[in-house]
C-alpha cells in the first residue's frame, strides 16, 4: 500500500495477473478511480468514502451505530443495544422482511447467528442489515 492510487493499482494487478493471488484489493483515495478498478476486477477500499459515509450516518442517525454501508449505500450494517423493552422478545418480532434483518447478536463478548426464535437478553448488541430508508423503523422497533 502506497500513497499513490496508480501504484496501488499496478501492484494489485500484478498480484492478480502475474502471481495469481485470488483475493486482491487496493486502497484508493479518489472514489472515482474505485469504480474503474472494480471493473478491472480489483476490490477497493477508499478511506475518503468510508469517512464521508460514516460522518453522514452519525449526523443523521446519531442514535444508531452504523458500522458499514454495503453496495452504494442501499444496505447498512447497524449495531444497536437491546433496550429493556425488548428483553425476552424474539428476533422474529423485530424483523421486517426485505427491510430489517437480524444477522448476529453479541452476548457476553461472543457473537452468534440467531434463529427467528432466539430471544434478546439484557446487554445484547444486535447486528442488523437495514435497507436504505428503513433506519427510522429501526429506531422505532429498537427504541434507539
Amino acid at each position: 500500500v502506497t500513497a499513490s492510487d496508480e501504484v496501488n493499482l499496478v501492484a494489485a494487478r500484478m498480484a492478480k495477473m502475474v502471481f495469481k493471488v485470488p483475493g486482491v484489493s487496493a486502497r484508493v483515495y479518489e472514489p472515482q478511480k474505485a469504480k474503474i478498478y472494480r471493473r478491472m476486477g480489483i476490490q477497493t477500499i477508499s478511506p475518503v468514502t468510508l469517512g464521508i459515509d460514516r460522518m453522514i450516518s452519525t449526523l443523521i442517525y446519531s442514535q444508531l451505530n452504523i458500522e458499514r454501508l454495503i453496495g452504494a449505500g442501499q444496505v447498512s450494517l447497524i449495531d444497536v443495544d437491546v433496550k429493556p423493552q425488548l428483553v425476552n422478545h424474539s428476533v422474529k418480532e423485530t424483523e421486517v422482511p426485505g427491510e430489517i434483518q437480524v444477522v448476529a447478536i453479541t452476548r457476553a463478548g461472543k457473537t452468534f447467528i440467531p434463529n427467528p426464535a432466539t430471544q434478546f437478553q439484557r446487554d445484547d448488541i444486535v447486528h442488523l442489515f437495514v435497507k436504505f430508508g428503513s433506519k427510522d423503523k429501526v429506531s422505532r422497533i429498537f427504541g434507539a
